[in-house]
């Protein structure tokens, strides 16, 4: 009777951890879409950064809703990331298995007039995934004209 009370409750116990659909597996700013070059220090100068979700979904629904703000003051803020989803839906659909989510900023510094540098201060991206209340996850980073224009690729 023991061992059957034991059983259900590890029983329980693994059920009730594994009702997530899906796990944000890293999040990063980087100046390549590749994620080669992170950093949590952005030149204003630089042509483009990217916001990069690794994601883990075991749902064919799993939705992505990505929030930013003025971290300095809290002000949820809009920022032109180029993807048709995000600019069309507001989310974006993971799917199932792993995700690799792009978000890129771009500046136009080929022709004239060119684009002006990036607002510099503090950025925070809030994720949610599908229908949750609060985020899963947080990612800060800094656009600061003390940052490097090429950072050194992340190799470890």
């Amino acid at each position: 009777m023991r061992r059957n009370r034991l059983w259900a409750l590890l029983l329980a116990t693994f059920a009730l951890g594994g009702c997530r659909s899906a796990e944000i597996t890293d999040m990063y700013i980087s100046l390549d879409k590749a994620g080669v070059r992170r950093t949590s220090c952005v030149n204003p100068d630089v042509p483009s950064y990217n916001a990069i979700i690794e994601l883990l979904s075991h749902r064919e629904d799993t939705i992505v809703w990505p929030f930013f703000y003025n971290d300095a003051n809290g002000e949820e803020i809009t920022l032109d990331w180029k993807d048709g989803e995000l600019e069309e839906f507001g989310n974006i659909a993971a799917g199932k298995g792993e995700a690799f989510i792009v978000l890129s900023l771009e500046r136009n510094v080929d022709q004239d007039p060119k684009d002006p540098p990036f607002p510099t201060g503090l950025f925070r991206m809030d994720v949610y995934l599908n229908d949750e209340s609060a985020p899963r996850d947080s990612l800060r980073w800094s656009i600061d004209t003390k940052c490097d224009l090429r950072p050194i690729p992340d190799t470890i």
